[in-house]
């Protein structure tokens, strides 16, 4: 009685076929032993245990590694390695053309919003000129009205003032053609006036279908600034949404050159990396007019461009504000240390400075850091970081000297 077996493989951790194949183990599903013999009377392999048990008459039992041995010159076992030949060569081309379309799509997605914002641009621009045009038409054809009617209400004041001077001086039939005269004016006037409505009908809608173009613009202004992936800046004005050259991150700014039209902005200063919620506790706007914040929560520095994009951000803790040294650096402190930090195109620590005295607040006046110290102290220093004077407060009953900067919203 023969028992069936079944060769099974055994492959790596990691079953990746490249240049040749992995070795075959040969193993007994009954007593899970190396299979070590063929016998060519029952044409199957079996182990040491099963040769004992049910091949001990079998004349021709073969060791297990000759029917095997010339395997690898068999047409069939080269025709199975050009096929994986052949495969290797189409997933490596898979692999290029995918990366290929997934460039191709990048470089369509960037062209995309190049061409939103172009379109954007000119459609404010055509916008902001109709409107225009429109508001001058409407002024100059109101003016040409009023003008019109002035001149036709004097008409009938002279008309009127010679039927009455008529009606004394000639006879019946002259009082009639002064009437008839005046009926015709009227009649004139009646159908000049019947125009000036058909006009103004004609302007009614032409402003209401500006206004719908108006609030079309807005919508798709509102869907290019949802593309935005870093930061967000937000505005409602009265007319036409435009972003302005200055925000605040909390409350209503009013910028000096249309003070008419106030504007409410919203900064995310939230970026990538940010472990903890974004606490704004201070921060400065530098002359040119790039923004740099304190996060306190994930103590970090974060610089933002005059057009409220993030450009960089330094990990640095502290406890104070910010303070403006020059054009290009800020200064804040945590403890007894004062950290000025350099400001161009990315956030670096220019110069640390351990103090004698505890930082309860920094200021600067010209080149001079005036820092509160302790609790009844001013300490001022020259532009070279020595001490310039001391001032301190003569009241011991006061709560002791602060800088304070207004609490910065969260985002």
């Amino acid at each position: 009685m023969s028992r069936n077996h079944q060769i099974t493989f055994h492959p790596e951790p990691e079953n990746q076929i490249e240049n040749s194949f992995q070795e075959a183990m040969y193993v007994c599903q009954i007593n899970r032993d190396k299979l070590t013999y063929f016998c060519s009377e029952h044409k199957e392999l079996c182990c040491i245990k099963c040769a004992l048990m049910d091949h001990t008459k079998c004349e021709e039992l073969l060791s297990a590694d000759d029917p095997v041995s010339d395997v690898t010159d068999r047409y069939d076992f080269k025709h199975v390695l050009e096929n994986f030949d052949v495969l290797k060569k189409m997933f490596v081309l898979l692999i290029d053309n995918r990366m290929k379309t997934l460039e191709t799509i990048q470089q369509q997605k960037l062209d995309t919003i190049k061409s939103i914002k172009d379109w954007s641009s000119l459609i404010k621009e055509q916008v902001d000129k109709l409107e225009t045009t429109t508001i001058h038409n409407l002024e100059q054809i109101c003016k040409n009205k009023t003008i019109i009617i002035s001149d036709q209400v004097v008409e009938c004041k002279s008309a009127i003032a010679a039927i009455e001077t008529s009606e004394t001086m000639h006879v019946e039939s002259t009082k009639s053609d002064c009437k008839g005269n005046l009926l015709v004016t009227l009649i004139k006037l009646s159908q000049q006036l019947l125009k000036y409505l058909r006009k103004h009908d004609e302007i009614e809608n032409r402003s209401l279908r500006i206004k719908t173009g108006f609030q079309r613009n807005k919508n798709l202004e509102e869907a290019i600034q949802n593309l935005e992936s870093l930061g967000k800046v937000s505005s409602e004005t009265s007319r036409i949404p435009k972003v302005l050259p200055y925000c605040l991150l909390k409350g209503t700014f009013m910028t000096p050159s249309r003070v008419q039209r106030s504007s409410t902005f919203t900064l995310n200063a939230k970026i990538h990396g940010d472990e903890r919620e974004c606490t704004i506790t201070s921060g400065v706007c530098l002359p040119d007019k790039r923004l740099v914040l304190y996060d306190e929560e994930n103590r970090k520095i974060k610089l933002f461009d005059k057009c409220f994009h993030f450009l960089s951000h330094l990990d640095l803790y502290s406890t104070s504000n910010i303070c403006i040294v020059d054009e290009m650096t800020v200064a804040l402190h945590c403890s007894y240390t004062m950290h000025l930090v350099s400001v161009t195109d990315s956030l670096k620590e220019e110069r640390s400075i351990e103090k004698q005295h505890a930082c309860r607040g920094v200021a600067s006046y010209k080149q001079n850091l005036m820092v509160c110290g302790s609790r009844d102290s001013i300490v001022i220093y020259d532009s070279s970081h020595e001490v310039s004077k001391t001032f301190r407060l003569l009241n011991s009953q006061s709560n002791g000297c602060y800088f304070y900067q207004p609490r910065w919203a969260k985002d």
